[in-house]
């Protein structure tokens, strides 16, 4: 089963931020059909809200798949995470991703451990992407600016 979910952010008169979801059931809808809902989804949102909307989003979730791991390993802990900062083209500013329940073995202490063949992949999936049908798809900060290198990796501990 996938489904989207389509997400609206609103900001308030004090400079506060709240997010919300709705999930609709993914079918065979086109690009362009959830587009236009999240859109639609945000000007009711609009009317209904006395703070201005920011942002809207699409997310599509998928049930994993493949060589994905049955059940959690023993003892994993979500609230141990591995916290990555990339630096990113064109931009002075570092962007960090978060990646709970990091596997024991890639740290080194209180650092991410690169020699561990899982974390490297890892880390060189997020700089230089993959290609699917034919196309690159490779992350980016939230301006589109490449990742270009690592600039830390640690653990750390987050709330759930």
């Amino acid at each position: 089963m996938s489904l989207y979910i389509v997400g609206v952010t609103v900001l308030d008169a004090d400079g506060n931020t709240k997010s919300h979801d709705v999930k609709v059931p993914a079918g065979s809808l086109t690009l362009a059909a959830i587009e236009g809902f999240a859109q639609f989804y945000a000007e009711k949102v609009d009317a209904v809200s006395e703070a201005k909307v920011t942002s809207i989003r699409v997310t599509w979730e998928l049930t994993p798949s493949g060589v994905i791991k049955p059940n959690p390993v023993a003892g994993s802990n979500v609230q141990e995470a591995a916290l990555v900062q990339f630096d990113a083209a064109g931009t002075p500013y570092a962007w960090s991703v978060s990646v709970p329940a990091w596997i024991a073995a890639a740290f080194s202490g209180k650092s991410v451990n690169w020699v561990n063949g899982a974390a490297l992949a890892w880390k060189n999936l997020m700089l230089d992407g993959a290609t699917y049908d034919a196309q690159l798809v490779a992350p980016c900060d939230k301006y589109e600016n490449d990742l270009t290198s690592v600039v830390s990796g640690v653990k750390r501990f987050r709330r759930k």
